[in-house]
């Protein structure tokens, strides 16, 4: 295109040929610089009117169009300058010259990408920059889009959940209420007396006044309500029969007489009516209550007898429910009746005056919708429904509230994003260290286990990858160090063993074959103690070394009794032993020696250290899937101390197993036993343990029936 203007122009002769052929090399292209040699080359005059391809244009317009093209940086302007200070004959057909024309802007550009840090640090500075700001800015302009677009539905979904929340809340109270009144209905004792008050003496209407002091202290007291205020009963009659202290009869038989609850009561037809919010003229108290009343009556008779109770109730739990709601400061309540009067609220309306009419029916589902308050404020009012009464619940949220909770989100995310920035320039600089110098111990830690120093270990505290590697290298040398030490340790083992098998090579039917002889040589020389005590033994080594790990709890008491016989051969008429475990358990399996072990140390460290006659009682017996045991001694017991850590002890191997060696002077039977059956049964085993000094010792357990 710069080609073909020049030829235009110089056949309307405005341009010698010298001149044009000095301009011819950079004429055949259409870069930025050739559109400005081609300003450069014609005057104003030259380009004024000419014709290109068939239209009249100024091409002046062209250059300054292509020319704002050619300004790509510095380096393009300081090109253009180098080619304004020198001459049209210095360009002609110089190469070279063309070269270090193009050089000139192109340097720049490569320098531009050539400054990059060649530190760690650096590196990670110019990263964290680049990938903050970015980040940063829109994180400003999105959330304060979103937070003003989204903040209207997230009050509406607050308030939602809010009004739901204080609906349980009511709903649990009234019913609680209900509960409370209707409970007369299961005394037949008090549906009787009110059929035949009047025919009670003076006596039994006492008595009957007792009672019902009794029934409804303890229906209405226990657990103590905070927002009872009282509570009274009439007859169909008119009659006051009962009312809580402090409270005026006259002023009672008064309301009665002029308020129309008595009459909804009765129409309620035996159903809790729940009347609106007056003031309390009962107890001189400036504040307001609210009625909860029921008829009472005999369903079953044809009498006309039936009462009326009556309870009223502070207000203090519905406000404590608007409190603690997750509601905005200018968010405001209401509590209405059935008929839209007010019966709370947390603003200026006077509990009993009626509020806007024109709201929806509410249900029992929270709904919301934008309207005018009573005041004229544009608002966001949500309602729900009671689902035990008629009342209702009313937040009204001002529409300003929410934005200007927008506007301070704005605000805090511009300075936590001017924070960011601060705190991320100036970490940067310190996260490269934070890098290379667990890196470094590591390898030092290499380094020095290379040369033989296993005792060295790499100190990174770390939860990164770098912190791994260092956690499984630690770890790796101290499997390594453990393998070295359990070789050594294991030759050792290996020749203990070795030795231990050498003693151990008597043959068990060789012991078994020695008691038998000693008790036939005492049965021959008619020595019946030594006859008991041998058999016994021979029974009680034989049962414990059989293979089979579960037996019945007929074998293991049999096995108790041969270690009784032996413990009352050796200590006579000091001790005494009972079992009380029935015929229907005697068929069941448990693990062997489960009961033994505990009996020996109760007659160890209970019954041997007594003076005077010790008594042992092991019952047994069944309770739904599981078998209950108790082994209980009048022995010596054990210091609180020593039971608090015996406890401890038995919780502990509860939780691990494991931990059984931890305890070696806890008692090797109570603590081998329960780990035992804490492995086996896991949390379907119970052991516990109680002891008296100087009275004794019980130990309760509980197995799984199998």
């Amino acid at each position: 295109m710069v080609h073909d203007i020049m030829q235009t122009i110089l056949q309307k002769g405005r341009l010698d040929v010298n001149t044009s052929m000095n301009a011819a090399p950079l004429m055949k292209s259409d870069s930025p610089l050739s559109w400005w040699l081609l300003e450069q080359l014609f005057s104003v005059s030259d380009m004024r009117n000419v014709e290109y391809n068939g239209t009249n244009c100024k091409i002046r317009c062209l250059f300054k169009e292509r020319r704002g093209e050619a300004r790509s940086g510095a380096a393009t302007v300081k090109a253009i300058s180098r080619l304004r200070s020198g001459s049209h004959r210095e360009l002609q057909c110089r190469e070279t010259g063309l070269r270090q024309v193009k050089a000139s802007y192109r340097k720049p550009a490569a320098q531009l990408f050539a400054i990059r840090p060649k530190t760690i640090r650096g590196k990670m500075f110019f990263t964290f920059i680049l990938l903050t700001i970015p980040s940063i800015v829109m994180l400003g302009i999105i959330s304060y889009y979103y937070a003003h677009e989204s903040q209207k539905d997230k009050v509406e979904t607050v308030s939602k959940q809010s009004a739901a929340q204080i609906q349980r809340n009511l709903d649990f109270q009234q019913e609680q209420a209900k509960n409370r009144l209707l409970s007369p209905y299961y005394n037949t004792e008090f549906i009787d007396n009110i059929n035949h008050y009047e025919e009670l003496d003076s006596v039994k209407k006492l008595q009957f006044h007792q009672a019902m002091r009794d029934f409804f202290s303890k229906n209405f007291y226990v657990p103590p309500q905070r927002d009872l205020a009282g509570f009274y009963i009439f007859l169909s009659n008119g009659e006051l029969i009962y009312q809580t202290a402090g409270l005026d009869p006259e002023a009672l038989k008064r309301l009665y007489e002029t308020e129309d609850w008595p009459k909804r009561t009765v129409q309620q037809g035996g159903t809790v009516y729940f009347s609106g919010a007056y003031r309390d003229k009962l107890r001189g108290e400036d504040r307001y209550v609210y009625g909860a009343s029921i008829m009472v009556r005999d369903l079953s008779s044809n009498r006309n007898m039936y009462s009326i109770i009556r309870a009223e109730y502070k207000f203090d739990s519905i406000r404590d429910m608007s409190h603690l709601s997750n509601l905005g400061s200018a968010t405001k309540v209401l509590l209405l009746d059935g008929q839209s009067n007010v019966l709370y609220s947390t603003g200026s309306e006077t509990p009993g005056q009626p509020w806007q009419a024109d709201m929806p029916e509410w249900t029992a589902e929270a709904a919301s919708l934008w309207s005018a308050d009573p005041a004229g404020q544009r608002s966001l009012i949500t309602g729900i429904r009671s689902t035990v009464s008629d009342w209702s619940i009313v937040l009204i949220t001002p529409e300003k509230e929410i934005f200007e909770a927008s506007i301070k989100i704005k605000q805090s995310t511009w300075i936590i994003a001017l924070t960011a920035l601060i705190v991320t320039a100036a970490l940067s600089v310190l996260f490269s260290s934070y890098l290379t110098k667990p890196i470094l111990a590591l390898y030092k830690a290499v380094s020095a286990i290379r040369q033989g120093n296993m005792a060295i270990r790499a100190q990174v505290n770390r939860d990164d990858e770098i912190g791994k590697i260092a956690f499984n290298f630690n770890a790796m040398v101290d499997e390594i160090q453990h393998l070295i030490t359990t070789k050594y340790v294991y030759q050792i083992k290996l020749r203990e063993a070795e030795l231990s098998m050498l003693y151990s090579q008597i043959n068990p039917h060789f012991l078994y074959n020695t008691l038998d002889s000693i008790r036939s040589m005492a049965d021959y020389y008619e020595a019946e103690e030594i006859v008991l005590m041998t058999t016994s033994l021979a029974d009680m080594f034989r049962y414990s070394t059989t293979s089979s790990e579960m037996v019945t709890v007929e074998q293991e008491l049999a096995h108790i009794q041969d270690y009784l016989n032996i413990q009352l051969l050796r200590f006579g008429t000091k001790i005494s032993a009972e079992q009380q475990i029935g015929d229907r358990l005697h068929g069941l399996h448990i693990p062997k020696l489960t009961l033994q072990p505990l009996v020996e140390n109760a007659i160890y460290h209970g019954l041997e250290k007594k003076k005077g006659r010790g008594n042992l009682l092991i019952q047994g017996w069944e309770e739904g899937d599981s078998i209950r045991f108790v082994i209980q001694d009048d022995g010596i017991g054990m210091p609180a101390e020593r039971l608090d850590a015996i406890r401890a002890a038995l919780q502990a191997i509860e939780r691990d197993p494991e931990t059984v060696q931890r305890f070696p002077s806890m008692g090797i039977g109570l603590i081998n036993v329960h780990a035992r059956l804490v492995l086996k049964f896991g949390a379907a085993y119970e052991m516990n343990m109680d002891s008296i000094p100087g009275q004794g010792t019980e130990i309760r357990m509980k197995l799984p029936r199998t």
